[in-house]
Formats: structure tokens, C-alpha cells, sequence
């Protein structure tokens, strides 16, 4: 609905959104990484441990999820889902591509690793490969770094 009231407060509304869901991924992130094994210890026992390392890793992928989520919404208002195909091809692609070189040499750890930089480079880095969708990789870093969150913006009232 923004979209078609004023373009600023579309954007600014999606800038925003980026931020919060940001936020959110870190606000998971962080203390995830530190009580991963400890919660894989409490939930699963002692002889999984070793999946600690894992969720610590692994939980990282979520941050690019959320911003991918938001892109999403993008998309689907900028009628681009040829766009949204593609990339998704070319994660899996990458997916595929790095568990098969990561995994024989790093194990469970070397598939966490690749779904990260697999979700990276599909979620946000792909957005600067396409003309149209530069400007949203720019909100996705803004978000990344939490910057701007707090910026005015005057409504138009109709």
C-alpha cells in the first residue's frame, strides 16, 4: 500500500523493516553462538556435543534468511520472480558446489559452513548482480551494519 501512496515512504517503510528483522536475526545469532553446546548438551546430551559447533555456525544463516525474507516481500511487489528463480537456482548451485568440497574435508561443520556463505552470497550478494536490485543490496548492508534504524520520516497524508 505504501508503494502506491509515496515511493519515499515505500522505501523507507522496507529500510525499516530490513533493520528490525536485522535486530531480530541478531538478537538470535549472538547468544545462540555462545550456549550452542550448551543447549545441544541440555536438550540432546552429552554424546552430541560435538553438534555445539554446528548450531553455532549455523545459526549465522538466519541473518541472511530474515534479510532474504524481506527482499522477498520486494520482489513479489516489484513483480520480479524471475529474479527471486534464478537466484535460488544459483544458491542451490552454490550449495551444492561448496558441500561437495567442504563437507569431505570439514564434516557436518564444512555443510554449515556452506549453507552460510550459500545464503550470503543468495540473499544479499545476489542483489548486487542485478541492476534493479542494487539498491536493496544497499538496504540489506545498511541493515547488516544497523545503520539508519532510527531515520524521521514525515507521512503523507492523503
Amino acid at each position: 500500500e505504501a508503494r502506491k501512496i509515496d515511493q519515499s515512504l515505500y522505501y523507507y517503510r522496507l529500510q525499516q523493516l530490513f533493520g528490525i528483522l536485522a535486530v531480530m536475526a541478531y538478537a538470535l545469532a549472538i547468544p545462540t553462538t555462545f550456549i550452542s553446546n550448551w543447549l545441544i548438551v541440555a536438550l540432546y546430551g552429552a554424546e552430541y556435543s560435538e553438534a555445539g559447533l554446528i548450531l553455532a555456525i549455523y545459526i549465522w544463516a538466519a541473518v541472511f534468511i530474515f534479510l532474504g525474507n524481506v527482499r522477498g516481500i520486494w520482489v513479489v511487489a516489484e513483480d520480479l520472480m524471475k529474479f527471486s528463480m534464478i537466484t535460488s537456482l544459483i544458491g542451490l548451485l552454490i550449495n551444492v558446489i561448496l558441500n561437495y568440497y567442504l563437507i569431505p574435508v570439514y564434516g557436518p561443520v564444512g555443510a554449515a559452513i556452506a549453507t552460510v556463505i550459500s545464503q550470503m552470497l543468495i540473499s544479499v550478494g545476489s542483489s548486487f548482480f542485478y541492476s534493479k536490485a542494487v539498491f536493496i543490496g544497499k538496504m540489506q548492508m545498511k541493515a547488516l551494519l544497523l545503520v539508519g534504524l532510527k531515520k524521521p520520516h514525515r507521512e503523507k497524508r492523503a
